[in-house]
């Protein structure tokens, strides 16, 4: 179900968004997938207004309750060897 989200509330960190649920059953989990375009209309990913993609996950509903998933980083560790131990 293709649909242009409200955004809430939006800063460098995160940004909040609505969107609607009306045909999907719930509970349920869902896949995603969130599009950069230059049109507050356009439903098409392969619509000349689509910058591209943003992000792809899974969102988990369970009635009206507020759900985000935290995005699983790994971060390797910064070795610096000279070699002398």
């Amino acid at each position: 179900m293709a649909q242009v989200a409200t955004i809430v509330n939006e800063n460098q960190r995160i940004t909040q968004l609505t969107v609607t649920t009306v045909g999907l059953t719930l509970p349920g989990r869902y896949r995603y997938e969130i599009y950069g375009q230059n049109s507050a209309v356009n439903l098409n990913p392969t619509n000349a207004a689509v910058v591209g993609l943003c992000r792809i996950g899974w969102l988990d509903l369970n009635s009206s309750t507020i759900y985000y998933d935290v995005p699983n980083i790994t971060i390797n560790d910064d070795i610096i060897y000279n070699g002398n131990p």
